[in-house]
């Protein structure tokens, strides 16, 4: 794309040419719900390939408190995890697929 610049005097500048690349909406396709949640969430997200995934949750100092590894195939996939030993707070999750890593906040109740 470039940008077109009309000037209040009508003298007419271009901008130099940029190159845009549009990714899949698939790319960002993760969710993690209910959200705050108590005893379990579903964990969803868009795979470009099958493999394995590994979906890990961790405190917020860092110290990983569970995961979970699933066979996910191309598409949509979803798993729901038991966060019912975990305490109170607010926990980071992680999920590693084979193409993308998805981050993103829970808050267990």
């Amino acid at each position: 794309y470039r940008l077109k610049q009309t000037d209040f005097d009508k003298r007419v500048t271009y901008s130099r040419i940029e190159e845009v690349n549009i990714e899949s909406e698939h790319d960002y396709s993760f969710q993690i719900f209910p959200n705050p949640a108590n005893d379990m969430i579903n964990v969803q997200f868009y795979a470009n390939n099958p493999g394995v995934s590994i979906v890990d949750i961790a405190e917020v100092n860092g110290k990983y408190v569970l995961s979970e590894k699933l066979d996910a195939s191309e598409g949509i996939n979803k798993t729901t995890i038991n966060i019912s030993s975990l305490s109170k707070g607010t926990y980071f999750i992680t999920v590693h697929s084979k193409d993308k890593d998805y981050h993103t906040k829970l808050i267990k109740w």
